[in-house]
């Protein structure tokens, strides 16, 4: 858990950082070409950063589209059906996948449409913690397949931060937000948590 901890640190004390406001603030305005530039110089060009933010970013936008809630359902349940089997950290027991089984499932009462916009920090929380797994994205993802590959975890954090988000009565998603959400989620969501073993 150290590891989105400091990244979400990170993305607050990078330049811009203030106190939450309520009224829609000028971080809602970033887009790709602005946000690459607070990235360190290492990541700023790198395609599979890029093409993370244009993803990211068609959320604001309100053009993300995602399969039916059943198709991704199908596949969360293969992905912990794997990780049962694997049994890579002594705490994904049968109760643990579970717990997550009813967790993603509640997902279903949610609209997938965007209603609310992820702010410039949040943005910034998500990319650093996806840059982490950067090597081994670029391993086991084509860059033309990233959007498809990603569509899952996306779907989860985008949808379980806008609903934090509502709760919380901000008026957009918070890095805050966005924190907790990846916490809830934590090692169901890679590449935006530590990587899962093979």
């Amino acid at each position: 858990m150290n590891q989105i901890y400091i990244v979400c640190c990170l993305a607050v004390l990078l330049p811009g950082a203030d106190s939450l406001p309520t009224a829609l603030p000028p971080g809602l305005q970033w887009d790709p070409s602005t946000l690459t530039q607070e990235l360190p110089r290492e990541l700023s060009n790198d395609p599979y950063m890029v093409e993370f933010l244009k993803i990211t970013h068609r959320w604001n936008t309100g053009a993300s589209e995602f399969p039916s809630f059943e198709k991704l359902q199908g596949q969360f349940r293969d992905n912990l059906k794997q990780a049962e089997e694997r049994r890579p950290r002594g705490y994904e027991t049968r109760e643990w996948i579970d717990q997550k089984l009813q967790q993603f499932d509640a997902l279903a009462e949610k609209s997938a449409r965007p209603r609310l916009k992820i702010d410039r920090r949040a943005a910034l929380t998500l990319t650093l913690a996806y840059s982490i797994n950067l090597p081994l994205i670029r391993e086991r993802f084509k860059l033309e397949s990233l959007e498809r590959e990603l569509t899952l975890p996306t779907y989860m954090i985008f949808l379980d931060a806008q609903e934090r988000a509502t709760k919380a009565k901000h008026s957009y998603i918070t890095s805050d937000d966005m924190f907790r959400t990846m916490f809830g989620w934590w090692t169901t969501v890679w590449p935006f948590c530590a990587p899962v073993p093979r």
